[in-house]
């Protein structure tokens, strides 16, 4: 990815974990976490992340890899790594 030109291409690393959408409030509280198939990923310590607010982001869930559990443990909490947003503030940006 790195010999890629960077003016036509932009890459997201793979870290330890899961892809997610994760949905907002008004709070910036996530209210859920889906999968790429639709399944719902439970909360967990996300219950208390707050971010933005009445937003859709595309991210990387620190689960479900030994690496990730591992990480988590050492930590004490896991990761979210948001790399895109399908909404901002209530505002679609599909388009």
């Amino acid at each position: 990815a790195r010999a890629l030109d960077s003016r036509k291409w932009a890459y997201q690393p793979k870290m330890d974990g899961a892809y997610a959408t994760v949905p907002t409030d008004a709070y910036g509280a996530i209210t859920s976490a889906v999968s790429r198939t639709g399944r719902e990923w439970g909360l967990g310590d996300l219950e208390l992340v707050r971010t933005l607010p009445n937003a859709i982001l595309c991210c990387e869930i620190e689960r479900h890899t030994e690496a990730a559990e591992a990480a988590r443990r050492a930590r004490g909490f896991e990761l979210l790594h948001i790399f895109d947003a399908i909404a901002l503030a209530g505002r679609d940006l599909t388009a």
